[in-house]
């Protein structure tokens, strides 16, 4: 298994070898449109790299949601207790 790089775009995605990347091919790629995703992913080819790195985003977005959820789930509760002080203070 190898590293793969990968460039995104609004039109799709593009892995390629890490030790195929040099600073040329990055320059080349920002003047198509592609931008570094952050992430490096472990893979057998391009495919396996780009199914890796959508398995990786959807994983990364149910966290974020379930973390939301938890965050409005304890701000509710907190008012919902300040309001029962308020009226238990009558």
């Amino acid at each position: 298994m190898g590293k793969y790089v990968i460039f995104i775009s609004s039109r799709g995605g593009k892995a390629v070898p890490k030790e195929a990347v040099t600073s040329s091919l990055i320059k080349e790629m920002k003047r198509q449109g592609f931008r570094k995703h952050h992430v490096a992913v472990e893979a057998e080819n391009e495919k396996d790299a780009v199914n890796a790195l959508n398995k990786f985003n959807d994983d990364y977005l149910t966290e974020v949601k379930e973390y939301t959820a938890s965050v409005i789930f304890m701000c509710l509760c907190a008012i919902l207790m300040f309001i029962v002080y308020l009226f238990a203070n009558r």
